[in-house]
């Protein structure tokens, strides 16, 4: 039953036999091949997630005398695309809103009182030693995401990654503390 028109109309018809059976034959290619772009364990296993679970949803359109490989493969890639978009567009949004509240001209006002710039220090130093210190790094030291990645021996997208992380994790912080 392994050829890829039977899996195909097994998908289609709602066999969750067929769909284990796919899951089993592609889940470990799919992760393999969005962990090479994503560089991140958690996040490539959600993609594959997302994939499967989007399978599953559409299967009912599914052209039986498509290829599975090269369906899953292609919507992995667009998948993995978005995500790359969507991450860059957040991490450029929020280190530019960053950039801009600390910003700290001599001849401007301070952007935040000095008890929120103590909260967020108080945040910052809460955080793992990693994250911290690339924290500092990004912010302090006013570094690229290349040279801290070169600095830490990351790769470039896990610097983002945990940035982005960061930034999440200081905001709740920051939040549950007012």
């Amino acid at each position: 039953m392994d050829s890829e028109k039977s899996l195909l109309t097994g998908l289609k018809h709602g066999d969750r036999k067929v769909f284990a059976i796919v899951w089993e034959k592609y889940n470990g290619s799919l992760y393999g091949f969005a962990f090479h772009y994503l560089q991140n364990r958690a996040w490539a296993e959600d993609c594959v997630q997302w994939l499967f679970l989007k399978l599953w949803e559409k299967r009912t359109a599914i052209n039986e005398d498509g290829h599975l490989r090269k369906y899953l493969f292609t919507s992995m890639k667009n998948h993995l695309l978005n995500e790359l978009r969507d991450h860059a567009r957040d991490y450029a949004e929020v280190n530019e809103a960053m950039t801009n509240d600390l910003a700290d001209a001599p001849d401007a006002e301070p952007v935040y009182e000095e008890h929120v710039l103590k909260a967020l220090r108080k945040a910052i130093a809460q955080l793992s030693p990693q994250r911290r210190r690339i924290c500092e790094m990004k912010i302090d030291d006013e570094l690229l995401n290349a040279e801290i990645a070169r600095r830490l021996t990351l790769s470039e997208n896990t610097v983002k990654f945990q940035y982005n992380q960061i930034i999440k994790e200081l905001r709740k912080n920051m939040m549950s503390s007012r």
